[in-house]
């Protein structure tokens, strides 16, 4: 783990993409699906050309950890905020693995998009890539939905897209039931 260094999670997901397709269960065709942050190990593998990728489906993707999370607007959101709370997160779900207090000291030393924050973005490569890519958005997903319109737009050549009125969980975790207008006998 390197701060959240995408361009590495994508050199890894290369070789796990070519890992699997030298399996014996593996017909040598492989394709990714993630969400969040896992979108960025999907993108990256294409990023990447692993060559038994034939395609991806990102589901609601930040196109800049500077961009999107720590830095909107080029203005420092609030650490351990709604927005800029992932280190926390990353500590919880890596067993203490990730430090969440020098994530956010690595962000506060990096305050304008340099070569660390290029490190963590993916949106300028897109453009070359060589597999379909199904992306999925929800326009209330008030993390990465302009994130997730942007790697869209890097990419529209080789980009289908799907996009609803869903949080930024879902379809993983459906907060809500959808709530219908009209009653059942049509009043």
């Amino acid at each position: 783990w390197d701060h959240g260094d995408f361009r590495q999670s994508g050199r890894d997901a290369h070789d796990l993409v070519e890992w699997f397709a030298a399996q014996p269960y593996c017909d040598g065709r492989v394709g990714m699906y993630g969400e969040s942050f896992g979108r960025q190990t999907s993108y990256g593998a294409a990023v990447e050309r692993a060559p038994h990728l034939q395609a991806i489906a990102p589901l609601q993707a930040p196109s800049s950890l500077y961009f999107d999370v720590v830095y909107p607007g080029g203005i420092k959101s609030t650490e351990r905020g709604e927005l800029d709370g992932w280190p926390d997160i990353a500590n919880l779900t890596s067993d203490g693995v990730i430090d969440a207090d020098a994530e956010y000291a690595a962000n506060r030393g990096h305050p304008t998009f340099d070569d660390f924050w290029l490190d963590r973005s993916f949106v300028d490569q897109l453009g070359d890539l060589s597999v379909p890519v199904l992306a999925i958005g929800g326009w209330n997903d008030h993390y990465f939905r302009s994130g997730t319109l942007a790697n869209i737009e890097a990419c529209p050549q080789r980009t289908w897209a799907v996009y609803g009125p869903w949080p930024h969980f879902f379809p993983v975790a459906l907060v809500d039931e959808p709530a219908w207008s009209a009653s059942s006998d049509g009043a």
